[in-house]
């Protein structure tokens, strides 16, 4: 079964009605493979809490897709750094991934993502970033073993195509 990251701009995406068309349409689809079982999302704290700013009155006009975003397992957000040491006093190292993900994905937060959906052993990161995530996407299927950034349309061709 496919497991897919998705990225903090497909809740703004899902319920921003000035959104609508191809790519919204497509993340609504993906929730709707997740219901029933076709597909495993994760999600992780920083897009929960972009979900928690959504306002009550306009949360209640998308109920059902904040209630299924709202289950949606949030991986563990790994450390990116660790002590270690040989003395008395450990210093710390950065993540190996994370200092490799530094010379491919410039942004902090996109980092971030990418990182916590690579440690999570995702197949695919959901995103509608072009600019900052899918520009890289060659790189990023490269050097993490087929590891796919897709717009959630692309996402959607290939999961239903392959008959999941």
């Amino acid at each position: 079964m496919y497991t897919a990251y998705l990225d903090t701009c497909i809740v703004g995406l899902i319920v921003n009605k000035a959104e609508a068309g191809l790519e919204q349409n497509a993340a609504i689809k993906l929730l709707q493979l997740y219901e029933k079982t076709k597909i495993n999302l994760v999600t992780s704290d920083t897009t929960l809490a972009k979900i928690n700013k959504i306002p009550i009155d306009f949360r209640s006009n998308h109920k059902n897709i904040f209630l299924v975003l709202k289950n949606i397992p949030v991986c563990q957000q790994k450390r990116v750094m660790d002590l270690i040491g040989m003395g008395i006093i450990p210093f710390p190292r950065e993540e190996p991934l994370f200092t490799k993900l530094k010379s491919i994905i410039p942004g902090d937060a996109d980092r971030q993502h990418i990182f916590n959906a690579l440690v999570a052993k995702c197949q695919y990161f959901i995103t509608t970033d072009i600019k900052t995530i899918l520009i890289y996407r060659k790189t990023l299927e490269k050097e993490f073993n087929g590891f796919l950034a897709l717009k959630p349309s692309e996402a959607v061709s290939l999961f239903c195509t392959e008959g999941s």
